[in-house]
């Protein structure tokens, strides 16, 4: 992280954090108004996210008008009804991988993921 602070004044550390050495930035991105105008953070939105996704849009609004569209099926209970199904279907996979193993195969998801050269 040291090192890539000497080229930049924020480092994406994680996928759900940054870590910021220029204390200048702090109330770029820690505005104390929401609707506080933070060119420098959509500046860093438009490097870092894919243009056009839901969180990749720099206006506060807009962001927030695409979200809300989608802010039910992130819901706690919308997850947790979704666990059963996502097991179900992890322990398939994991099944089918301890099978192929004990057999020396190679899956077939692997023959069908295209190479790139």
């Amino acid at each position: 992280v040291e090192e890539t602070h000497r080229k930049f004044p924020i480092v994406h550390t994680r996928q759900d954090a940054v870590h910021i050495d220029d204390p200048a930035f702090i109330d770029d991105i820690y505005p104390e108004s929401s609707q506080r105008h933070r060119e420098n953070f959509h500046t860093l939105v438009k490097l870092l996210l894919t243009p056009g996704s839901i969180s990749g849009t720099a206006d506060n609004e807009f962001h927030r008008r695409r979200r809300a569209v989608l802010k039910r099926y992130f819901s706690r209970q919308s997850a947790r009804r979704l666990e059963p199904p996502i097991n179900d279907t992890l322990g398939t996979l994991f099944e089918r991988l301890k099978e192929w193993a004990r057999e020396g195969k190679t899956s077939a998801y692997e023959r069908r993921i295209p190479r790139r050269s």
